[in-house]
Order: structure tokens, then sequence, then C-alpha cells
């Protein structure tokens, strides 16, 4: 954990077993004294306490005392959102997203995407490795005006039947190792072999629904079994829906 801040799938398993393997053991009561925004709380049972918080008293220090025999494993979690947006960065991977009409031309202005409701648009995301990847994971959230058109279902409108400077889609995608994909209520999922020096053009449909003004989120891929290889993009613009 030196190198790297997030665990991987596999691990967080192996954690999971691992607790379980103490349960069977047998538990061990607890005698812990919390000292936490100016409160002191005693915990004999091994169970988990949560409590809301102020900004200025989930500031303030916590102190945790093993006042018992046993010995305890603590496990911290603080939930919370931040007041910036995550900061933008490529270890490894890196992702450029495009937007189209259904004319496969390029909105002039991909920051600030002009739609009216009901209206198509294809989505290209770039994606690049520095050194093979074959577990990538490719994960593009939508902004809450645009509702993905399915691949899946019989009656959608097919994704082959689109070109972009005359080339057909299905061509411009080709290279693609595509192991998965998934159309989601919110996202776009396509788990994806990734090779160095070789970039692959991910496309789909999605329709403006809403009416309003919406934020763009940033683009994010990542190897499914090695989180610290991950790409999370800039601030993405701003979508604006108008009535028809």
């Amino acid at each position: 954990m030196a190198d790297r801040r997030w665990l991987s799938t596999q691990e967080r398993n192996a954690l999971f077993l691992a607790g379980q393997a103490l349960v069977a053991e047998g538990e061990q009561p607890l005698d812990l004294n919390l000292q936490l925004a100016g409160e002191q709380i005693q915990l004999k049972a091994a169970e988990g306490y949560a409590r809301r918080l102020e900004a200025e008293q989930a500031a303030a220090p916590l102190m945790i005392e093993n006042t018992g025999t046993a010995d305890a494993y603590v496990n911290l979690r603080l939930n919370g959102r931040t007041a910036t947006e995550p900061t933008a960065h490529n270890r490894g991977l890196q992702v450029q997203r495009r937007f189209y009409d259904a004319d496969g031309v390029a909105f002039a202005d991909q920051q600030n995407l002009q739609l009216q409701s009901g209206q198509q648009v294809l989505v290209e995301l770039f994606v690049e490795a520095s050194a093979n990847q074959p577990h990538g994971l490719v994960v593009d959230l939508l902004p809450a005006g645009l509702e993905l058109e399915n691949q899946n279902l019989n009656d959608a409108y097919s994704i082959s039947d689109l070109s972009i400077d005359g080339v057909a889609v299905r061509d411009l995608s080709a290279s693609a190792e595509v192991n998965h994909q998934e159309y989601r209520d919110d996202r776009y999922v396509a788990a994806v072999s990734l090779y160095e020096g070789r970039p692959v053009r991910l496309f789909y449909l999605a329709r403006a629904v809403a009416t309003g003004e919406f934020r763009i989120p940033p683009t994010f891929a990542e190897d499914m079994y090695r989180p610290e290889v991950r790409h999370q993009g800039p601030a993405a613009g701003q979508l604006t829906v108008s009535p028809r």
C-alpha cells in the first residue's frame, strides 16, 4: 500500500474472508474508550458504531483507547463529499471523450453541449494505455439529461448505421477488443483489453430526454485488478437540453 491508495476487488474479498475466519474463532468482549467531538463513548461489544458529525466535529481529534485485554482491530470509515471536483490524473491510462450529432459531425463546442429534447448524440471514447492492460475497465457516466440507447434491445437504433467523416463507426471501433459492455441507466461500461501503442475507439449512442442544464461528468477508467492504474478526467463542461 506504499505505492497506491486503492484495494482491488480480490484484495477486498480476501479481507472479508479473513474477517469471517476471525469471527469463526469466537469473538472476545471488547473494552474500548472513544473520545470523539468532546464526548467519551464506551464500547463493550464487537459491533459497529456510527454517528453523524458536523464539519467542526469531524475535524476534532479522535482518540481510541483499548482498556481491555483482547486485541482490537479498528476499521474507521468516513463518508462525505468533497467541496471540489476530483483531481485529474493519468496513471497508465488516458481517455478522451468527443460528442457527435447523428450525422457524425462533431459539436463545435465540446465543453458547452447544446441539444434539443429527443436529439441523438454519438459519444466517442478514445482510450490509450502506456502498457498492456488486458483488464481495462472504462466507465463513462452520463449527464442527467441523457439516456443510453441500449444496443442489446431489438428495437434500438443501430450504432452500426452511423459514420464519421464517411467511415462507418463499426470500422472505426473494429480494433477494440471489447470483452463486455453494459448499458446502464446512468453510465456506459466497457471491459476492454488495452495494449501499449494501440489506442482503441469506443462508441455509444445516447438521447436527450430531459430539458435543463446539467454537468457533464469527467471520464474515468481503471485496471480491474490493479486499481492504482487509473484515469480520472478533468471537468468536462455543461450540457444544455432545450425543448424541441
